[in-house]
């Protein structure tokens, strides 16, 4: 996390707390200007606004939402014990180490030379794309239909990426486009997830062709 914080002057203390948590003192605060601010009433005496940026690496957190918060305050007997917040500021993040679950559902084909795709995924995805035969990916938005393919054989790889850039991929699924009038039926597999967290995809591909007419 990086962060700026201007102070009235080069004595005030910053410190930071993890998800309401205790007051940590934050050193090594390094200074990026300095700059005099004349007196504006009796009350408001000239002072020294000092601008810090600074970065705190946040280790162990669990997966979920966060908030850090920064605090400046006056220091007023050496200890940090004795800390009087005078403003803050508060920042929402999450924590997402685990790939998305992909679910690619009952597909049937249209046509002996098409074949539908439907799948569900559990969270939102920033990109979902397939691979068949092999070939460069093609990016999708959701459900689509694969048309054109010729007779033989197939083979279908699909892959998600979420928000977090988790990305998941099912495995290989075959199937062949031909004029048999008996459905061909795909075992379930199991997804590899590249994020080095494990999930598991849950694929059922069903594909079914219409008896070719003579």
């Amino acid at each position: 996390m990086n962060f700026t914080v201007t102070v009235p002057n080069a004595i005030n203390e910053v410190g930071y707390s993890v998800d309401n948590g205790s007051i940590q003192r934050i050193p090594n605060l390094e200074k990026v200007s300095e700059e005099s601010v004349p007196q504006g009433t009796i009350l408001l005496p000239p002072y020294i606004k000092v601008t810090y940026t600074g970065t705190l690496v946040l280790n162990d957190l669990s997966e979920g939402n966060h908030w850090v918060t920064i605090y400046q305050g006056y220091q007023y007997t050496g200890r940090w014990a004795r800390y009087e917040i005078e403003v803050w500021a508060t920042a929402e993040f999450l924590i997402d180490a685990s790939p998305p679950i992909l679910k690619i559902l009952e597909s049937t084909n249209t046509s002996s030379q098409q074949v539908t795709l439907n799948f569900t995924i559990n969270e939102p995805a920033s990109w979902i794309a397939y691979s068949l035969d092999q070939q460069t990916n093609i990016t999708i938005s959701g459900n689509t239909t694969l048309a054109g393919l010729y007779e033989g054989s197939h083979n279908l790889i699909v892959y998600a990426n979420d928000t977090a850039g988790n990305m998941v991929s099912s495995q290989t699924i075959y199937f062949t486009i031909g004029t048999e009038s008996v459905p061909e039926s795909f075992p379930t597999a199991i997804a590899a997830a590249t994020s080095g967290a494990s999930a598991a995809i849950i694929v059922a591909l069903l594909v079914y062709f219409k008896k070719r007419k003579h």
